[in-house]
């Protein structure tokens, strides 16, 4: 297997910075939109206990986008080229995404139900800001890094012609 010189991120400095953390973080705005829609499904409105869960989701959203980026990084530092590290990753780290968000959702079920107008928005914020992201961020996260992937061997590769 031949290495994929635009698999490594961290190979091209300038872009290092920000590449990484701009994979990661494509999943927050995914998980506000899941949020402020359980919330205006449910009725209720963004209390500062739902700030307080809006809080937290992102530190698990966060968490599942890092998750996927360091398996897919893992993978290209092996030896894969962009695209199969991002068809490998994928199907691995499903699983334990899918689970932590099934389990926070799973445990804020009876506080969410039984909370009453104090936990409620909270739990609501959590679930439907978990259960949006977790979906979108297992599509979003590998296209972002592949976009990004490119983009970066495009403008390399037009340094390097303009070079010549």
């Amino acid at each position: 297997m031949n290495r994929s010189p635009s698999c490594d991120l961290r190979s091209r400095k300038p872009r290092s910075a920000l590449s990484q953390p701009l994979i990661v973080f494509i999943a927050i705005p995914l998980a506000v939109i899941g949020s402020i829609f359980a919330l205006l499904i449910t009725g209720y409105t963004f209390s500062f206990t739902a700030f307080i869960g809006l809080t937290s989701l992102v530190g698990i959203v966060v968490n599942n986008s890092i998750i996927l980026v360091d398996y897919t990084n893992k993978l290209c530092r092996s030896g894969k080229s962009t695209l199969d590290a991002l068809r490998e990753a994928g199907p691995v780290r499903f699983t334990p995404i899918v689970l932590t968000t099934a389990t926070t959702i799973g445990g804020l079920l009876p506080l969410t139900l039984r909370g009453g107008t104090l936990y409620a928005p909270l739990g609501w914020t959590l679930i439907g800001g978990l259960i949006v992201s977790t979906f979108l961020t297992l599509i979003m996260v590998p296209v972002f890094y592949s976009l990004l992937t490119k983009t970066g061997e495009i403008i390399k590769k037009q340094g390097t012609d303009a070079r010549t």
